[in-house]
């Protein structure tokens, strides 16, 4: 059965029904397995100054290096060895070893500036919060060693525990999944239209043989 648009929107109207079944059970199974399956997490921040001057001079040429600063100090946290000691660090047993610690970090520069944004995401607000304290304490000396102690680093915004988790996927997913369940459900409607070898009208007879139609007997009651 050879279908144009005009047939594909008409069979999408008179399939409607099922198209709409496939929305719902899209739309439920997404729900279902993401209510299921999230675990909450929680986000703690550390911000940090990072000047590549030893004093507050702000020159074009002191910004730009403190940038590259920045960047340096991002390659070196995120290495294994600075997850290392952030364990050593670690005065309370939380069952991290360096290996997950690295896992929870995420470290950028704001805006592409010299400022440093740490944050340590896990599913357990106190451990965020115990993670991102030590980073706080031991971060300053630790990168500056790593330059013979030039420039200076200042912490702007000092780690707090989170409160909230952060934002649930639920809504996303489930909309995600109404659309995989209605367009599977077209999909499916199609494909049953296309395998349909029924004869229903004079395009299919013309699709069919090649000889010029001659007439047609209209349906009685």
């Amino acid at each position: 059965m050879e279908i144009n648009f005009k047939d594909f929107f008409l069979l999408m109207i008179r399939r409607l029904p099922i198209l709409l079944v496939g929305f719902a059970v899209g739309f439920v199974s997404f729900f279902t397995y993401t209510k299921i399956t999230e675990v909450k997490q929680y986000t703690c921040e550390v911000t940090m100054h990072v000047n590549a001057a030893s004093d507050i001079s702000a020159t074009t040429g002191t910004l730009a290096a403190s940038r590259d600063l920045t960047e340096a100090y991002i390659a070196i946290m995120k290495d294994y060895s600075f997850s290392e000691k952030i364990e050593e660090a670690l005065t309370t047993d939380i069952g991290y070893g360096a290996a997950k610690i690295r896992r929870t970090l995420s470290m950028d520069a704001v805006d592409n500036s010299q400022i440093l944004a740490v944050k340590v995401t896990t599913s357990s607000a106190r451990d965020s919060y115990l993670i991102a304290k030590v980073i706080e304490e031991i971060a300053p000396n630790t990168l500056r060693q790593y330059f013979d102690d030039t420039g200076s680093i200042v912490i702007l915004r000092s780690a707090k525990k989170p409160t909230t988790p952060e934002p649930s996927n639920l809504a996303v997913n489930s909309a995600l999944g109404a659309v995989v369940g209605f367009v599977l459900s077209a999909c499916i409607v199609l494909l049953v239209a296309k395998l349909d070898k029924r004869i229903r009208n004079e395009e299919d007879i013309r699709s069919c043989v090649k000889y010029p139609v001659l007439g047609m007997i209209s349906s009685v009651e």
